[in-house]
């Protein structure tokens, strides 16, 4: 599955290097469900979503909230297991992340995801 870095559009800053789109069904449904760890680097964008849930998860997440452009709407920040809904007015998309203590993402900022492939790819 193709990772991309998430990157801080206002920055440049690369928020998390390993970051899936929760695509398929099968992803979107069980997420890091499966994962007793998630690092800082890792993370998983879902388009078209406006609210998750950590129930079942067993790693704290920090989660952010963006409108339909990609700016962020809403933060929230180590997030632990067994939310039963975790929303934002008017989002659109959802970002989930590993904790990160030095991550650092504004309200008003936009994000986007950047493929590091070779050129061309």
């Amino acid at each position: 599955m193709k990772t991309y870095a998430l990157e801080n559009v206002a920055t440049g800053e690369i928020l998390a290097h390993d970051v899936k789109q929760a695509r398929s069904p099968w992803l979107r449904a069980v997420g890091f469900l499966s994962a007793t760890t998630v690092t800082p680097e890792e993370g998983l964008w879902f388009d078209d979503c406006g609210a998750i849930h950590t129930i079942g998860m067993r790693a704290n997440l920090d989660i952010i909230f963006l409108d339909r452009e990609h700016i962020v709407i809403g933060i929230m920040l180590c997030v632990p297991p067994n939310r039963v809904w975790l929303s934002w007015p008017s989002a659109r998309a959802v970002v989930e992340l590993g904790v990160s203590e030095v991550r650092r993402v504004r309200v008003g900022e936009t994000l986007r995801l950047r493929s590091d492939g070779p050129p061309g790819c």
